[in-house]
């Protein structure tokens, strides 16, 4: 049978020989090309009387590559499998490996080199009570409260018919006729349409239209008035032209203004408590802006949240020295992708080793507490993702459903579950530090956000499938 030698370079680089043997192939090279002699009918020969000389000539060589391939990838992946080897990336072939020449007239013995990147030993440092990090606790003032009632408010507005001048925010429906020169054309179009003021794309109209009020008249281009002039929109929209009808209308009309609209806003009381907080949740203006400071505070606990996460990355990477195999990284690189020139690996590296080594760390990490995510956590996600889009106003049937289709999208899963492993052992790992908070006004708070933003982008990381890969290699172990 097929064998592995293996030879450890140092801690982080192995080669890997694998000898694929004779015996182990040649058995299953005759039956195949027994099946092509059949199966065969070439010109001068009945059907399966084809000579094996000519069988082999036409198809052993490829028969045999892919065999000798097939022998040597199952048997390079049961070693490393059996021996429970932590590898980064798959094996390359060494660059002394020599180039081999498949005779199906000469069958042998054959011999493949292989470098492999070694996961590094490490035992992870800085989980514990010892580590001492800050978490912003923001202060809600009374003025981001009345804001985010005002907004509410506003987003729980009606449209209201007004009798007063139009403004640039408001709807107004015009009953429009057709003229022929200065005077109404007889017999010309007429139409009736509404359209928001601050769409109106001609500004002369919008000018014209700010200031008037029902009863008060304006004219315009109708194939300019919005959707940039298209004409099948203005036929449809505006016009009101049945689909198919070939009626010919000129452009210049007159509109009346016939109604004004505009937005309300939603009077404080129970009926707005109702729709902006949910039935029975809130009967006061004292409980909704109590409502609106927890649901602030907690908004803005997640980011802090996320914040001390990549300080605690941050910290965990300079006290643990994870060291990499880097030219073996470099060279897997770039043979797994060959749309990255050498320039670009080695300018982009610095980011792929950062995000590669916060990786090993998690992994690690993952394995010490024992992170795991269930079926059903994972199928809870989707369905809060779904409740989500439809702002809980989705059954419980139809949400499953949806969470079922989603969940048929493998990257979508796997994107999934690596978040939740994230999110489950960063709690762990916080539970295991110090975490002192530190009391910050809003503004305070959004000034450290976009300069942690800004300062924590390290030098792009190499963006390929394989790269991904690593990490999720890394994981599970």
């Amino acid at each position: 049978m097929s064998n592995v030698v293996r030879e450890d370079i140092d801690s982080l680089n192995a080669k890997l020989t694998v000898i694929v043997k004779k015996e182990a192939y040649e058995p299953k090279l005759n039956e195949e090309l027994k099946k092509l002699k059949n199966k065969a009918s070439l010109k001068g020969f009945r059907k399966g009387k084809t000579p094996m000389g000519f069988i082999k000539k036409m198809y052993g060589k490829p028969t045999l590559a892919e065999l000798i391939n097939k022998e040597l990838q199952d048997t390079l992946f049961n070693y490393i499998d059996d021996e429970k080897m932590e590898i980064l990336g798959q094996p390359i072939a060494t660059e002394d490996q020599e180039l081999l020449d498949f005779n199906v007239n000469n069958l042998q013995d054959y011999t493949f080199k292989f470098d492999v990147g070694l996961v590094p030993q490490l035992e992870v440092k800085g989980v514990s009570k010892e580590t001492e990090l800050e978490k912003f606790a923001v202060e809600v003032d009374k003025e981001t409260i009345d804001k985010e009632m005002e907004n509410g408010l506003k987003r729980a507005g009606q449209l209201t018919s007004v009798d007063e001048a139009v403004e640039e925010s408001d709807s107004i429906t015009f009953n429009a006729e057709e003229l022929e020169g200065d005077a109404l054309k007889p017999k010309g179009w007429a139409t009736t349409f509404t359209i928001m003021v601050n769409r109106i794309q001609d500004e002369d109209v919008k000018k014209d239209v700010i200031g008037k009020k029902k009863g008060d008249k304006v004219r315009f281009n109708i194939y300019n008035l919005e959707n940039q002039g298209d004409m099948n929109y203005t036929r449809k929209y505006l016009l009101n032209i049945p689909e198919g009808e070939d009626q010919i209308v000129g452009q210049e009309f007159e509109g009346e203004i016939t109604d004004v609209k505009r937005m309300k806003d939603a009077e404080m009381g129970q009926e707005f408590f109702d729709l902006y907080f949910g039935p029975g949740e809130v009967s006061s203006e004292k409980e909704a802006r109590d409502k609106i400071e927890e649901s602030i505070k907690k908004y803005h606990d997640s980011q802090a949240d996320a914040l001390l996460y990549r300080d605690l990355q941050d910290l965990l990477v300079k006290k643990n020295d994870v060291q990499l195999p880097e030219a073996f990284l470099k060279r897997w690189l770039q043979i797994s992708n060959d749309k990255l020139s050498a320039e670009q690996i080695e300018n982009e590296f610095d980011g792929f080793a950062l995000n590669l080594k916060r990786s090993l760390i998690q992994g690690k990490l993952v394995k010490r507490f024992d992170v795991k995510v269930t079926e059903e956590e994972l199928v809870d996600s989707f369905k809060d993702k779904v409740r989500g889009y439809f702002g809980g106003q989705a059954d419980e049937h139809m949400i499953l459903n949806m969470a079922s289709r989603l969940m048929q999208d493998q990257k979508q899963v796997e994107q999934a579950h690596q978040e939740m492993v994230s999110e489950k052992l960063f709690g762990l790992m916080k539970d295991e530090i110090t975490v002192k908070p530190k009391a910050a006004s809003l503004k305070e708070f959004e000034e450290a956000v976009k300069k942690a933003q800004e300062a924590n982008q390290p030098p792009a990381p190499v963006e390929t499938e394989e790269t991904a890969e690593v990490a999720e290699n890394v994981e599970e172990g």
